[in-house]
């Protein structure tokens, strides 16, 4: 949309300093306030005494001040009862920019009025990842051929997926940013103000519950000078920033901004709320979506919700967390939870109640990768299905269910409890892995209990670590390029591979289940 003013144009003369860059015209309020702000590396108006500072009195609270044109090279004088901003037409020549060009040739106040048409509102240049996307061999399809094999002839992704800093960073992109990514439970999110933080495709946001009890998420950035707004998790009544002191409401309405001398005419709060992020909740998780163009969850979910139809997950309370910094790919940690091949050799205590030999895969439609132990063993331990009472309504108490949801969460769901891990990779090598424990107030355990089943899982979750970063020292052998597939205990994760694949080459579809137990052959049904 266009706009147009009058004003009179008026050379600027009297001082040597140059803008030290161009100030984006955004939209006519914030580019005033921008030109006030940078008024000293202007040139100074002809005729103000050396030393002197501009005025910025003017009539209806408009500064009366100077803007620099978009070429950097001149600029003209916005005077009292005017709205004046940058000409989209051809620069006016000026001294500086043009040594030819003298004084008397620049344009003066006598020469009558000028119209200048203003564009709003500014788009910003296109970001330098996505040049990085566009580009990158990691985005073509050629790179993923050896794993688009059917699973009896494929090789896993290549050592550089998991070591490669180019490749994390366009994972960013075409990965996190694109998907339902879970960022926490929705046990932290019951109440007003309940607030969690995090990074998703490297941006920071935070979650909120509001007044009217809806879940809202938010890039956690401030309108004003881009600090981050809210710095750990809690309960707030409003979020303020503690750079400035601007203050924004439950819904991320702009509500104060402090001694900031801007009239409504040039300052409108509404256009300055927190920048929102799409959310969602399923169970006892809540996702959000970077990019705002994901399937809705209920469809990104598949048949998962059916699946668990049984477990009142909405109602489960969180009773235990913990947090781990792996120096491991946060792929490595969802391969390694996918297969059961390692299970022997890794988790002697946990095969005792989930054995390998009743390990069967179960997978629909649907961005999930998973499997089942039925029936249950009795081992001894803790999480014996016969130790602790179920949760309300499951009627399957001989089956565990084991799910990744793609990209970054899985669970081991137990008919009494469940045990969640959300991964945050930090970089190619680092990832941040936060745990949580849920059971159900009705069938809620003692404390002593609570702990004995949690140091198991944590038990359980250190053996898988430590085998996962062995495996990122390993990456490094330049004569590994990948590896063989198990078709009986590996095949979810030849499925979650594929998944990557499909969105770092812009293919964000969502996959059918097994059929009749073969697994999908990706490259031969157009998958």
């Amino acid at each position: 949309m266009k706009r147009f003013a009058r004003g009179f144009a008026s050379p600027l003369l009297g001082s040597s300093k140059r803008a030290a860059g161009v100030i984006p015209p955004t939209h006519g309020t914030s580019y005033f306030y921008a030109a006030r702000q940078a008024s000293g590396l202007l040139a100074r108006p002809s005729g103000l005494a050396s030393g002197a500072q501009p005025d910025y009195s003017a009539a209806k609270g408009m500064p009366s001040t100077l803007l620099w044109q978009t070429n950097g090279s001149s600029g003209v004088r916005i005077e009292p009862d005017m709205t004046f901003e940058l000409p989209e037409a051809a620069p006016v020549p000026s001294s500086r920019s043009d040594p030819s060009v003298s004084p008397s040739h620049l344009p003066s106040a006598s020469r009558g009025p000028v119209e200048v048409a203003i564009e709003e509102p500014y788009t910003p240049p296109e970001p330098a990842t996505s040049a990085l996307v566009n580009n990158s061999l990691y985005t073509k399809d050629a790179f993923y051929a050896p794993l688009r094999r059917p699973i009896e002839e494929a090789t896993s992704l290549p050592p550089v997926a998991y070591n490669s800093e180019e490749f994390f960073a366009v994972e960013q992109e075409q990965v996190w940013r694109n998907s339902w990514v879970c960022v926490g439970p929705l046990d932290k999110l019951r109440k007003q103000g309940d607030t969690i933080t995090t990074e998703v495709g490297g941006e920071p946001i935070f979650l909120t519950r509001t007044k009217g009890g809806e879940i809202k998420a938010f890039k956690n950035v401030c309108r004003h000078r881009g600090c981050q707004l809210v710095m750990k998790d809690g309960r707030y009544p409003l979020f303020s920033c503690q750079y400035h002191r601007w203050g924004y409401s439950l819904d991320g309405q702009l509500k104060k901004t402090p001694q900031f001398d801007l009239s409504q005419e040039f300052f409108d709060k509404s256009k300055y709320s927190l920048f929102p992020v799409r959310v969602d909740s399923w169970g006892h998780l809540v996702f959000v979506n970077l990019s705002g163009d994901a399937p809705d969850l209920k469809t990104y979910l598949g048949d998962v919700p059916d699946v668990l139809a049984d477990f009142p997950l909405s109602e489960a309370a969180m009773v235990r967390e913990k947090s781990y910094e792996i120096k491991a790919n946060w792929k490595l940690l969802i391969d390694n939870f996918l297969e059961y091949y390692h299970l022997p050799a890794i988790h002697p205590e946990l095969t005792t109640v989930s054995l390998v030999e009743n390990h069967h895969r179960l997978q629909g439609p649907g961005m999930y990768c998973g499997f089942i132990t039925d029936p249950l063993g009795r081992g001894g331990t803790c999480v014996d299905p016969d130790v602790l009472q179920p949760m309300p309504g499951v009627r399957n108490k001989e089956r565990s269910y084991f799910h990744g949801l793609f990209p970054n969460v899985f669970w081991f769901m137990f008919p009494n409890h469940v045990f969640t891990v959300m991964c945050n990779p930090q970089s190619a090598g680092v990832t941040h892995e936060r745990a949580y424990m849920h059971f159900h107030p009705s069938s809620m355990p003692a404390d002593s209990d609570i702990d004995e089943v949690f140091k198991f899982y944590d038990m359980v979750n250190w053996q898988d670590i430590e085998a996962c970063e062995k495996v990122q020292v390993g990456l490094r052998c330049r004569d590994y390029t990948g590896g063989r597939f198990s078709p009986r205990f590996e095949e979810p994760t030849h499925r979650f591979g594929n998944m990557v694949a499909d969105y770092m080459t812009g293919r964000r579809r969502i996959p059918p289940g097994d059929n009749d137990g073969q697994p999908v052959h990706w490259a031969s049904t157009g998958l």
